[in-house]
């Protein structure tokens, strides 16, 4: 059925002889990859159905696509394809279509229509994609990426009314455009931009609209070239062409074998280590174009080996080491390889070079003994030499100390017939160590010499003498060096004839008329003319055949490693000492030259002369002005002033210094304040009764009395005590004693008051006869040592009278104490027991007109106060305490209570 339906439409369209247009269905801008952020539309997509005329025709159809500029009558674009129709009444084709221009710009309207054979259909009503262009105003397109060289078209869009003054770009203004509506559009030729891109500007009356393009090239990769470090992995690198993209969507991005390349100059691959050939493709790709790189490499042949690790010195000797190193992670232990050894040392040492698979240990030879030396280590391949790996770190060691070698011996005998044994100090490249000291020996005899003498007499006399002189180190001495010492000069010690020529920069060229007789040689010596010391004495040994010398005094080299260091205000000038082969003499002193660049053509510069100590190798300048200042350093020997060295330095103020000291000092000072202060705080308990202990107040302990007083008595109700005179007890003559005094003070209601205050009496030793008052002291609750009377004086109080003016306070003297008694107006009772005569117990005189009735008692003082301690007044009752009575109606209980104090005395 379906057949039969196909068959009639196939032949009424033949007989009509005119095809049906397509549906035109969608015409849609589609956004582009990485812009969505802008929203830029540069793709126009079309889907269209075919109409049921040709549905099922065998043949192709072809297709004509037109696009416009909405409003305008001719088409930007034109296209025609050929499609096969569907079987399907839905069947549907599609078509794309890149504008130059983004769609934001103007609107565009797309329409299509069929050709088969010679039929046309008629053209689809216009679809229309809708841009900005009828209420916008940008400019497009916006960041876009393009090849330099190219031409790019860029459209202004301004707002309904306004008037466009020109379009920039590159801050240039372009001169032709056209217009459609509000839209202006421009075409340049785009040259490479900068790193930020370049501005695209549309100008209006008060504003302005801009876009950046950025313009590159396609990514180019030059000097291509792999190489592996440990057979592991084989690391490429490259070099960028001239790529100024930046960013992370418009920089080049790069694989290598199909993994991405995080950096943009290098990238790796892993291998094997027997590998033999490995394909490389590089992939560079931006945002312009893409580019392919195949490679083909051998790993063997491109071994870069890496620094050797942990180099160390082990088996060390007085004229060999070994060196053992370790390699980094890798497959190299097959690997033939060469490795270069780097010497240097106070003494040449010879570069070396080793081979051996996966070498890792090598011994180097003909080191000199006790000498400083640093070596390193490289290494590469030895099977398919590419380049040298990288220098290890450079380990230092001191070989060890080995026999010195034999020293250079002369002799003299100076007028009084004395012998001078002299040798040269042995240079560092001889000593083979350090030098302990020197040991002579001749006819059976030996003497020690210090290792910094170079002189020693012997003997004096007319007798040949055989001596020799050994050098001695920790590891042994030397081979003794021996010299025949004459009474006199023998016949051929004289050479009758020297020429001596004038010389210059500290030299003497000598030569003599040849000696037959002289088969092993000449010795000259010489001595600077204001010596005085026959030590000084200098030689040179010339071998045979040989009739000229050339003397050179003054040393030839100048102190090395000069170095000058800013100190503060102060400079600290260092240098290393003269090889002894160059000193030519005994270095006296080092003369320093210094003056201030600013100074330097007003007068002549400052000298300083430093003596030579041992092992002190530098000076002082102190309080330098800020300025550029040229220090020069030489040895003077007694012949002269050798070369010197230069160093400059540039002094600078070091106010901030000083000020942040300062203050680093005054923060310092406060933080120490503050940490001590916390101390104390935290101590503040101990300190107080460490420092301070509390002082017991006064107080009476009847639990303490053991029935000796009556505590009671104590306890007396002011109403029941009558009123009173003052009554004066004093101890009879020769008795030392302190009196303590309560004066009674009257009240209104009859009843009698104690004011707090205490006098004190004590008699001087040996002063019997004489007495006197204590100064009066307050007592407050508590119990102070204020207001104490100096040794040897006497205070007054009010109403009383010194008899003397001896000594109020005796510590050392036994302590007497007083108890006080009120009496009343009628106290002729009282009177009788003051007086009453009781032998071994304390001696009273009352006066009861002047005085409180006083009772003398043993009682503690205070070393530290003449006040008695007031609670002991009461306890200390043992020997001689009476009780404190009261005074009351009844005379008799007063009387008894006398008495009673009378028995318990006796």
């Amino acid at each position: 059925m379906i057949a039969c339906v196909l068959m009639t439409t196939c032949m009424i369209q033949a007989i009509q002889g005119v095809l049906d247009a397509p549906q035109l269905d969608i015409a849609r801008g589609l956004l582009e990859k990485d812009t969505h952020r802008h929203g830029t539309e540069r793709t126009i997509e079309v889907l269209w159905t075919d109409a049921s005329s040709i549905i099922g025709t065998l043949e192709e159809v072809t297709y004509d696509i037109e696009v416009f500029y909405t409003g305008q009558e001719y088409a930007v674009h034109s296209d025609s394809v050929e499609r096969r129709p569907s079987l399907t009444l839905n069947g549907t084709h599609s078509w794309m279509w890149t504008s130059p221009l983004p769609l934001q710009c103007l609107s565009h309207s797309v329409r299509i229509r069929a050709r088969h054979r010679a039929d046309i259909s008629d053209w689809t009503q216009p679809k229309e994609v809708e841009g900005s262009g009828s209420d916008g105003h940008d400019v497009y397109p916006k960041d876009d990426v393009v090849l330099a060289g190219s031409r790019k078209k860029f459209c202004c869009i301004i707002p309904k009314g306004a008037q466009l003054k020109e379009v920039e770009y590159r801050r240039s203004p372009v001169q032709s455009y056209t217009r459609v509506e509000q839209t202006y559009i421009v075409e340049v030729t785009l040259v490479p931009s900068s790193r930020y891109g370049d501005a695209v500007s549309c100008v209006i009356e008060g504003d302005q609209y801009d876009t950046h393009v950025f313009v590159g090239y396609s990514p180019e990769v030059h000097n291509f070239t792999c190489e592996t470090r440990n057979l592991n992995v084989l690391q490429c690198s490259w070099i960028q062409g001239d790529d100024n993209l930046v960013g992370p969507s418009r920089k080049t991005n790069y694989t290598l074998n199909g993994r991405s390349c995080e950096n943009s100059v290098q990238c790796s691959v892993k291998i094997s280590a027997h590998q033999e050939d490995v394909m490389l493709l590089l992939t560079a790709e931006n945002k312009i174009n893409r580019t392919h790189l195949n490679y083909t490499t051998k790993p063997r042949y491109r071994v870069y080996l890496e620094s050797p690790r942990g180099l160390n010195v082990l088996d060390l000797t007085s004229r060999s080491a070994r060196l053992d190193w370790a390699w980094p992670a890798g497959d190299l232990q097959a690997l033939p390889m060469r490795c270069q050894i780097l010497c240097r040392g106070e003494v040449a040492c010879e570069d070396t070079e080793e081979t051996g698979e996966g070498l890792h240990n090598v011994e180097i030879r003909d080191l000199h003994p006790y000498t400083n030396y640093s070596v390193k280590v490289r290494c590469a391949s030895a099977e398919h030499f590419w380049k040298w790996g990288d220098w290890s770190k450079a380990v230092s060691f001191v070989t060890k100390e080995d026999r010195p070698q034999p020293v250079d011996v002369w002799a003299t005998v100076d007028t009084n017939k004395s012998v001078f044994v002299m040798w040269k100090e042995l240079s560092v490249k001889d000593s083979h160590g350090k030098i302990l000291d020197y040991e002579l020996s001749w006819d059976g005899s030996s003497k020690t010499a210090e290792r910094t003498q170079q002189c020693v007499i012997i003997s004096s006399g007319e007798e040949k003498r055989r001596v020799s002189v050994i050098a001695r180190n920790s590891a042994g001495s030397s081979p003794p060096s021996t010299i025949i010492t004459l009474p006199s000069p023998s016949p051929l010690a004289d050479v009758k004839e020297v020429h001596a020529l004038s010389g210059s920069n500290g030299s003497l060229e000598l030569s003599w008329r040849p000696e037959a007789a002289a088969s092993c040689g000449y010795v000259l010596d010489w001595i600077p003319v204001n010596s005085q010391d026959t030590c000084d004495l200098m030689w040179k040994k010339i071998p045979a055949g040989h009739n000229s010398t050339t003397i050179k005094s003054a040393p030839n080299e100048a102190p090395g490693s000069v170095l000058a260091k800013q100190d503060g205000l102060d400079v600290v000038l260092s240098w290393n000492e003269i090889p002894v082969e160059n000193r030519r003499g005994f270095i006296q002193e080092y003369l320093i030259k210094y003056y201030p660049s600013s100074h330097q053509n007003i007068g002549p510069p400052k000298t300083r002369f430093t003596a030579v100590r041992q092992g002190r190798m530098q000076e002082k300048f102190e309080g330098l002005l800020a300025d550029t200042y040229e220090f020069s350093i030489s040895a003077k020997t007694s012949a002269g002033e050798g070369p010197a060295s230069k160093t400059k330095i540039t002094v600078t103020s070091q106010t901030h210094q000083m000020i942040v000291k300062s203050i680093v000092s005054l923060g310092f000072a406060i933080l120490l304040v503050i940490i001590f202060a916390f101390l104390l705080y935290r101590k503040r308990t101990w300190l107080k009764e460490r420092f301070y202990p509390p002082i017991p107040a006064p107080r009476l302990d009847c639990s303490t009395s053991h029935g000796i007083y009556n505590c009671e008595l104590l306890q007396i109700a002011a109403e029941n005590v009558e009123h009173t005179r003052p009554c004066k007890l004093e101890p009879a003559a020769g008795d030392e004693m302190f009196l303590s005094s309560f004066p009674v003070t009257e009240v209104d209601d009859g009843a009698a008051a104690f004011d707090n205050t205490v006098y004190l009496l004590a008699n001087a030793p040996g002063n019997e006869q004489d007495s006197c008052w204590g100064q009066p002291a307050a007592l407050s609750d508590k119990a102070t040592y204020q207001n104490i009377p100096a040794p040897n004086s006497c205070v007054q109080p009010p109403n009383t009278r010194c008899t003397t003016t001896a000594q109020c306070y005796s510590p050392q003297s036994p302590p007497v104490h007083t108890e006080v008694l009120p009496c009343s107006d009628s106290y002729q009772t009282l009177q009788d027991a003051c007086q009453e005569k009781q032998p071994g117990g304390p001696q009273y005189r009352c006066d009861c007109e002047d005085h409180v009735f006083s009772a003398v008692v043993h009682s503690p003082i205070s070393v530290s106060s003449s006040q008695p301690l007031i609670g002991d007044v009461f306890d200390f009752m043992g020997n001689t305490l009476s009780d404190l009575g009261a005074c009351s109606d009844s005379y008799q209980a007063l009387h008894e209570l006398v008495q009673e104090h009378t028995n318990n005395e006796q």
